[in-house]
């Protein structure tokens, strides 16, 4: 083999190595998780508007009872969640709480977006999540991304192109994600019945 076949089966190999490193980084979850963390952003303040209790057995997906709606700010400084839950455009509950390990939901079957809004962005950020596999929900493809059994985050599903969260769960019940962002702290967004009108559902 003269000197110019074997830099060409170097360079070669290199190239495979390469390939295989990074179609073993995405394909094994290193790289959507990473792509997870980026697209979820990093404002101080985690803003979600999300509709709980979707039944995953239910034809089309319904809402198990009323259209329930609940919007969600977390300052992740001070580990304080405004809560406004919403039955149609009416506020139900409307409340600013320190969020303790022992803290209760106001809404039981929201739990797993209280996971969510607290939880996602750390546990991205640690390497506790997975991929756990892609999956169909309500007529569209997702990526199921798992936390570890040590976190106490809930599994979210992600879009397949922007890797953003679309779904939550906790069990069976599912939490449609209508808007999730980051953005930086406003005193406004933690006072109680401030007048907001629902967003994005």
């Amino acid at each position: 083999m003269n000197r110019r076949s074997a830099a060409l089966a170097l360079l070669v190999a290199a190239a495979a190595a390469f390939a295989i490193l990074w179609w073993g980084s995405t394909s094994s979850g290193t790289g959507m998780v990473t792509r997870a963390l980026r697209a979820f952003g990093n404002g101080r303040v985690v803003h979600v508007v999300a509709s709980p209790g979707i039944d995953p057995r239910a034809p089309a997906m319904q809402p198990i009872g009323s259209s329930k709606s609940i919007e969600v700010w977390y300052d992740t400084a001070r580990h304080r969640t405004h809560a406004v839950v919403r039955r149609g455009t009416k506020a139900v509950l409307d409340s600013v709480e320190d969020v303790l390990p022992s803290y209760v939901p106001p809404v039981e079957e929201a739990a797993a977006l209280y996971e969510f809004v607290s939880g996602y962005r750390p546990a991205l950020a640690r390497g506790e999540y997975r991929v756990e596999g892609s999956a169909q929900v309500d007529g569209r493809h997702v990526i199921w991304l798992t936390a570890s059994q040590l976190s106490n985050a809930a599994d979210v599903a992600v879009d397949p192109d922007t890797y953003r969260p679309v779904w939550v769960r906790s069990g069976d019940p599912l939490t449609r994600l209508a808007l999730v962002e980051t953005k930086p702290y406003d005193p406004a967004d933690f006072v109680p019945g401030s007048g907001r009108k629902a967003r994005h559902l």
